[in-house]
C-alpha cells in the first residue's frame, strides 16, 4: 500500500467511462503518428492513408476535425518546432515523395513547402534552436541515415557517424497500423538539447543519442526484438525504447517491463516484448513517473473484451508497476502528454485516444488497504482471532463501488472468501480453510482476484497466506508483500552492528528492513529493479545491491538509509551489439565485491566500475563461466569467498591472492535435494554448502543433515547424528557452530510431517547444541530423489546465537533457539485412562483422566460447556481440543468428543503459556468402554432417596436404584455436543444394556434396566435405570458388570465396583 498511496493526488484526476479510462475518437483509416500544438490548442495525427494531416481542435470534448494539410506521398511522422510563445512550423517525413514537407502554422491556410531529401525518410524531431534531424533508410542517391535541417538557412547537412539504417516500411502496414508502418522514431528531450532515436532492423533495433548542438550522435547500441515505441524523460536522463528503459548518458539498460513488478497479475501468455503488445508510453512532464500502454487484456472474470489495453503508471526508474489503469480499446504505439500533464493523446486501433489524466476527479478507483494477509489456526484456539482477516477495499476517489473477490485458481485449501458492501467500497474478509487446519505448516497461498465493475483500475490482488500451527509453537511469522507474482524474496543479509536484516525482494524494487530486536519491519530501501544479491562494503556504511533488471548494481547508503548511487558497467563501443548481461550474485572481500553475471562470466568491482575478471586457468581450464545456478559467500572478514556452481564444483577466491586458488567437486552426484545454500565461517575455518560441511582446503568431511524428526519432537541436543533430512538454509554462527535448516524427507505428492527444523550444530563433532521447530517451509519444498534450486543466503542468526531468521513460504520466519523456561508436560506410561475406574478401556463422549507431571496448573471449570483450554493447558486428540473438567500438575480430567470414531489417536498435552508439549500418547478408543464410576466410598450406586448403596444400606429385592458411568458409546434421541451438557428433552439414549450384579454366568444375577443414557445436564456421565428382581440372588461384595455392544465393563484390577444385596 505504501507504493499506492503518493499515487493519489495524480491519480484523483482519471475518469471513468463504463469502468474503463479515456474517450476514444474514431477516425476511419490508422494513424501513424501525432503531435500536440498546446498555444493553439490544437492536435495534429498523420494520416498516411490519405497524405495527408488532419488538425483536431482540442478545446472541445470529444476532439473536433476543424482542417486537413495535404502533404506528399506516404507521411510517416511529424514534429512541431519549438518556438515560443506559439510553434511555427510542422515538419512532416513523406516516404515515398522522399521529402520533408515543411507546414507554416502561421499562415492563414498552413501553406507548406517541400524539402527534397537524397534518401527516403522516416523519422523526424526538432532540438534546440529549431536544428530538425531527419533518419532515412540510408539508400537511393544519398546513403545518409541522419540529416539534420536548418529551417535559417534551407539547407540539409548529412551526420557522418551513424548507427545502422533502418530497415524500409511496411507497406501495406502490419496489424493495419501505419504507426508500425514506420521503421524509425525520433524524438526530443525537454530541453532539446538531445534527441534519442530508435531504427528497426529485420530482429534487432538500434536505440542512439543525437547531441544537437555539435551534431553528432554521442552513441549508439543494438539491442533484441523490433519495437517502434518511444518515450524520453523530460530531463532526457533516460528513455524507453520498447520495454527497455536506458540511461541516457551510458546507453545501459536500467529496466524491463516485468510482470514480477506487478501488484495486480497478468495473464500467463503475457509478453512485453511482442511488438503488437506495446500500446505507447510517455512521461509525466514532471518526470515522476512514466505512463505505459500495453495490449494485454487485464484478468477478470467474467473476461474483458479481447481488445480491452491497459494503461500502467510506473516508477520511472525501475519501472515497478504502482497501477494499472484498464483502457477500452488497444494503443498502436504512440502516445503524448501536454505540458501539464493534464491530457495525454495516443493512436489507438480505430483512430485515438483522449487521456484527461488530470481533469476530472472523484472517478471510482479502488485500492485494498494490504496486499497480504496472514490467516492462523492452531488445535485450541490461541490463534482465533487471526482465523479471518478483513482487508478493506476503498474507492479513493469517493464514489459508490460494489466489490467482488475470488481466488484465482482454486485448491481444496483455498480460504473460503466473500465481499461485503460497506459505504467507502466493500471488505474482502477470508476465513481459515477446515481442510488447511488439518496439516500443520502453511497452505499453498490463494491469490484473491479483487473486481469492482464500477472501478477504473485494475485492482491490485490479495495473496493470502494460511498458517497452521502447533498451539505451543514458538517464533512468529513476518509476512512480506512481494506483489502478484510467485517470485518471492531473494537474498538476505544480516548487520548485527546495526541489529537489521536486509531483505532483497523483486517484486517491489526495494531492500525490506527487519530491526532485529524489536522484529518489526522498517521502512524499506528503494533500489534498483529486481535485486536479487547484495554485499557489504569494507567501510560499514555500504551496501552492493545487484539488480537483476538492469546492467547496474546499486550503492546504499546504510546510514541514510537509501540508494545514493550506482555501479556502472565499462563504457559500450558505438553500435555495440551484444546479449544483455545483469549481475546475479554478488559477495564482499578485503579486495572489495566479486561478482557472477548472468550469463556465469565473474567480474569485480573497481571503484565505480564492475570489469570482467580473468580466470586462473589452473583452476578454471578453458571454462569461462560458472554453470547456472550459482551461489556466492564471503567469509565474514571477507579473506576467502566460496562459489558453488550449479555442477557440484566448488571455487574458493583468496582475497590475499586477489585469484582463486582452489576448485573441486563437493557435491556428489546425482544431485537431488535443496541445492544453493552456502555459507562460510570466520577467515575460512570451515564452509557449508548444500548439505556438506567442508574444511578449510574444500574437502568435504561431513554432512550438515539432521536425521527425522520422531515422535512429533524435535531432536534432543546432543543427541545422535544421522542423515536423511535435506538442508534448506545454513549460516555460520562464529568458527565451532553452524546453523542448518531442515525440511522432512517428502514423497512426491506426499504433505511434510512436519514444518522444518532449525539446528545450532557443533563443526567438530556435528551434534545439536539447540534446536527449534519452523511454523513453515520454504516456499520451494523438495521431494524424495529430486532436486530444488533454492536461495544460496537464506537464513540469519543473530550474535547472541539465540535467534534465527529464515525466509519461507510466507516471508521472514523468526525462531527462538533457547529453552522456553518451561518444564514441557511429561505423560506417564499409562498415561489416559476411564475418569470412572481409573482403567485403559475408553470411549467416545466418555470422561478420561490423563496422568503425569507438569501438566497444567490447578483449576476447575466452573460453567459450560466446558472449555478447551484450562488452567494454561490444551488437550489434543488426534490435533483437536477435547474439554477439560478440571486440570493440575498431575491429573487433567476431559472429556474425548462423542463424534469421535473407534480407533488409535495421538495425544499431546499443550502447555499454552509455557510453550511447551508433552510426549505423543497414543490412546485406543473403543466404541464402547462401559466402566462403573467408582470412588473411596465404593461404585456410584444410589437408592431412591439418594442415599448411597453400600455394605451398610445394601440394595433390595424390587428395588429401584440408579448407577452412574462412562464410556457406554453413542447415543440416539437428543444432541449431544463435547464439552456441553446433555440433553433432557428429548433424552440421549443408550444402545440395549445389560448389567449384573455378580456373575454374569448366573442368570439371577441379571438387573432390569428400565432406561439407560445420558444423565440431563451432565456431561459424559451415563445413567442407568435398574430394578433388582426379586429372584436375584443376595451377597456381599458382588461385582457389577456393565454390558453394551458386546462390550463388558472390568471386573478385576484396580476400581472394580462392588454390590451388596439382601
Amino acid at each position: 500500500m505504501s507504493v499506492i498511496r503518493p499515487l493519489l493526488l495524480f491519480l484523483s484526476a482519471l475518469p471513468c467511462l463504463a469502468a474503463t479510462f479515456g474517450t476514444v475518437v474514431s477516425h476511419p483509416s490508422s494513424l501513424a503518428d501525432l503531435v500536440i500544438d498546446e498555444p493553439r490548442k490544437r492536435l495534429y495525427v498523420v494520416n498516411t492513408a490519405s497524405n495527408q494531416v488532419e488538425v483536431y481542435a482540442t478545446n472541445v470534448s470529444p476532439p473536433r476535425l476543424t482542417n486537413t494539410i495535404k502533404t506528399d506521398a506516404t507521411p510517416l511522422s511529424i514534429a512541431i518546432s519549438r518556438e515560443t510563445p506559439n510553434p511555427r512550423y510542422l515538419y512532416v517525413t513523406c516516404y515515398d515523395g522522399s521529402t520533408l514537407v515543411i507546414i507554416d502554422l502561421n499562415s492563414a491556410n498552413f501553406a507548406s513547402v517541400s524539402k527534397q531529401l537524397d534518401a527516403k525518410p522516416q523519422g523526424v524531431a526538432v532540438g534546440l534552436g529549431g536544428r530538425v534531424l531527419i533518419t532515412t533508410i540510408g539508400t537511393g542517391t544519398g546513403t545518409e541515415v541522419l540529416v539534420t535541417y536548418d529551417p535559417a538557412t534551407g539547407n540539409t547537412q548529412p551526420v557522418v557517424v551513424a548507427p545502422p539504417a533502418p530497415v524500409a516500411p511496411t507497406v501495406p502496414p502490419p496489424n493495419s497500423s501505419w504507426f508500425q508502418a514506420g521503421k524509425s522514431r525520433l524524438q526530443a528531450s525537454g530541453d532539446g538539447k538531445l534527441i534519442i532515436g530508435v531504427n528497426l532492423q529485420a530482429a534487432t533495433r538500434t536505440v542512439f543519442v543525437f547531441d544537437v548542438a555539435s551534431s553528432t550522435v554521442l552513441g549508439s547500441r543494438v539491442v533484441p526484438a523490433v519495437s517502434e515505441t518511444l518515450a524520453v524523460a523530460p530531463d532526457g536522463s533516460r528513455f524507453l525504447s520498447g520495454p527497455m528503459l536506458f540511461d541516457t548518458q551510458t546507453l545501459a539498460v536500467l529496466a524491463q517491463q516485468n510482470v514480477t513488478n506487478s501488484p495486480y497479475a497478468f495473464p500467463a501468455t503475457a509478453n512485453f516484448n511482442t511488438q503488437t503488445a506495446q500500446g505507447g508510453a510517455v512521461f509525466l512532464p514532471d518526470g515522476s513517473s512514466l505512463l505505459a500502454a500495453y495490449n494485454i487484456v487485464p484478468t477478470a472474470v467474467p473476461a474483458l473484451p479481447t481488445n480491452t489495453g491497459q494503461l500502467t503508471l510506473n516508477s520511472p526508474d525501475t519501472l515497478l508497476i504502482q497501477l494499472g489503469i484498464k483502457l477500452p480499446q488497444n494503443l498502436r504505439g504512440k502516445m503524448v502528454i501536454t505540458s501539464d500533464g493534464a491530457t495525454a493523446y495516443a493512436i489507438s486501433e480505430s483512430g485515438f485516444i483522449v487521456l484527461p489524466v488530470g481533469t476530472v476527479r472523484n472517478q471510482p478507483l479502488a485500492l485494498p488497504d494490504t496486499n497480504i494477509a496472514l490467516l492462523a489456526s492452531d488445535q485450541c484456539g490461541v490463534t482465533a482471532a487471526q482465523n479471518s482477516a478483513v482487508v478493506p477495499v476503498r474507492d479513493v476517489g469517493g464514489a459508490k463501488i460494489t466489490v467482488t473477490a475470488q481466488a484465482l485458481t482454486t485448491a481444496t485449501t483455498s480460504a473460503t472468501v466473500r465481499a461485503t458492501s460497506r459505504p467507502y467500497g466493500g471488505d474482502v474478509t477470508v476465513q481459515f480453510s477446515a481442510t488447511a487446519a488439518r496439516t500443520l505448516g502453511t497452505a499453498t497461498p490463494d491469490q484473491l482476484l479483487v473486481q469492482a465493475t464500477e472501478a477504473i483500475n485494475i485492482i491490485p490482488t490479495i495473496r493470502v497466506f494460511q498458517n497452521s500451527r502447533n498451539t505451543e509453537a514458538r517464533g512468529t511469522i513476518l509476512p512480506i508483500d512481494w506483489g502478484a507474482s510467485t517470485t518471492g524474496l531473494a537474498d538476505m543479509l544480516a548487520d548485527n552492528t546495526r541489529q537489521r536484516l536486509y531483505i532483497a525482494n523483486p517484486g517491489l524494487n526495494r531492500l525490506e528492513v527487519v530491526d532485529m530486536q524489536k522484529r518489526v519491519l522498517l521502512a524499506p530501501i528503494a533500489v534498483g529493479q529486481l535485486p536479487r544479491s547484495m554485499a557489504f562494503g569494507n567501510d560499514g556504511n555500504t551496501l552492493y545491491v545487484a539488480s537483476g533488471g538492469g546492467e547496474q548494481i546499486g550503492v546504499v547508503d546504510l546510514t541514510q538509509g537509501k540508494m545514493t548511487g550506482r555501479i556502472l558497467f565499462p563504457p559500450l563501443p558505438f553500435n555495440a551489439n551484444f546479449a544483455l548481461i545483469t549481475p546475479a550474485v554478488i559477495a564482499s572481500s578485503q579486495r572489495g565485491p566479486q561478482v557472477i553475471m548472468s550469463d556465469g562470466t565473474l567480474w569485480k568491482i573497481v571503484g565505480d566500475k564492475v570489469l570482467p575478471r580473468p580466470l586462473n586457468t589452473n583452476i578454471f581450464g578453458t571454462a569461462r563461466s560458472i554453470p547456472a545456478p550459482q551461489s556466492m559467500v564471503a567469509t565474514p572478514e571477507g579473506s576467502y569467498v566460496l562459489i558453488l556452481g550449479g555442477n557440484g564444483t566448488a571455487y574458493l577466491y583468496s582475497a590475499s591472492d586477489d585469484d582463486f586458488i582452489a576448485g573441486r567437486s563437493v557435491i556428489p552426484t546425482p544431485i537431488s535435494g535443496y541445492y544453493g545454500p552456502i555459507a562460510a565461517g570466520p577467515n575460512g575455518s570451515y564452509y557449508l554448502v548444500n548439505d556438506q560441511l567442508l574444511d578449510s582446503a574444500l574437502t568435504p568431511v561431513g554432512q550438515t543433515a539432521t536425521g527425522p524428526v520422531g515422535g512429533g519432537g524435535l531432536p534432543t541436543p546432543g543427541g545422535p547424528v544421522s542423515t536423511g533430512r535435506p538442508v534448506a538454509a545454513v549460516a555460520a554462527v562464529g568458527g565451532q557452530s553452524y546453523a542448518r535448516y531442515s525440511t522432512p524427507v517428502t514423497a512426491a505428492n506426499a504433505t511434510p510431517s512436519d514444518t522444518g527444523l532449525v539446528e545450532i550444530v557443533d563443526v567438530n563433532t556435528l551434534r545439536a547444541s539447540a534446536s527449534a521447530g519452523t511454523l513453515e517451509v520454504p516456499g520451494t519444498l523438495v521431494r524424495a530423489g529430486a532436486r530444488a534450486n533454492i536461495l544460496g543466503r537464506s537464513m540469519a542468526v543473530d550474535s547472541s546465537g539465540a535467534t534465527a531468521f529464515v525466509l519461507t513460504t510466507s516471508g521472514l520466519s523468526i525462531v527462538p533457539l533457547g529453552s522456553s523456561g518451561t518444564q514441557a508436560p511429561q505423560l506417564s506410561g499409562n498415561a489416559v485412562v476411564s475418569t470412572a475406574n481409573f482403567q485403559p478401556a475408553v470411549a467416545p463422549g466418555g470422561l478420561i483422566s490423563i496422568f503425569g507431571s507438569n501438566l497444567a496448573s490447578a483449576s476447575t471449570s466452573a460453567s459450560s460447556p466446558l472449555p478447551t483450554v484450562l488452567g494454561g493447558t490444551c488437550v489434543t486428540v488426534n490435533n483437536a481440543p477435547i474439554p477439560l473438567l478440571a486440570t493440575s500438575s498431575g491429573q487433567i480430567n476431559a472429556q474425548l468428543p462423542p463424534t469421535l470414531a473407534a480407533g488409535r489417536y495421538p495425544l499431546v498435552v499443550r502447555n499454552i503459556s509455557g510453550l511447551a508439549a508433552s510426549n505423543t500418547f497414543t490412546v485406543t478408543v473403543a466404541k464402547y468402554a462401559p466402566a462403573v464410576f467408582v470412588d473411596a466410598q465404593g461404585p456410584a450406586l444410589f437408592h431412591a432417596d439418594g442415599t448411597r448403596v453400600n455394605k451398610d444400606n445394601p440394595g433390595k429385592r424390587d428395588e429401584k436404584l440408579t448407577l452412574y458411568a462412562t464410556g457406554m458409546g453413542a447415543t440416539t434421541g437428543g444432541k449431544v455436543t463435547a464439552g456441553a451438557p446433555s440433553p433432557a428433552s428429548p433424552l440421549a439414549v443408550t444402545s440395549p444394556v445389560n448389567l449384573y450384579f455378580g456373575n454374569p454366568l448366573i442368570k439371577e444375577a441379571g438387573i432390569i434396566v428400565d432406561w439407560s443414557g445420558l444423565q440431563p445436564g451432565a456431561i459424559g456421565v451415563y445413567q442407568i435405570n435398574c430394578r433388582i428382581p426379586g429372584a436375584h440372588i443376595k451377597g456381599d461384595a458382588l461385582p457389577i458388570t456393565l454390558k453394551i455392544g458386546g462390550v463388558s465393563s472390568p471386573t478385576s484390577g484396580n476400581n472394580v465396583p462392588l454390590v451388596w444385596v439382601e
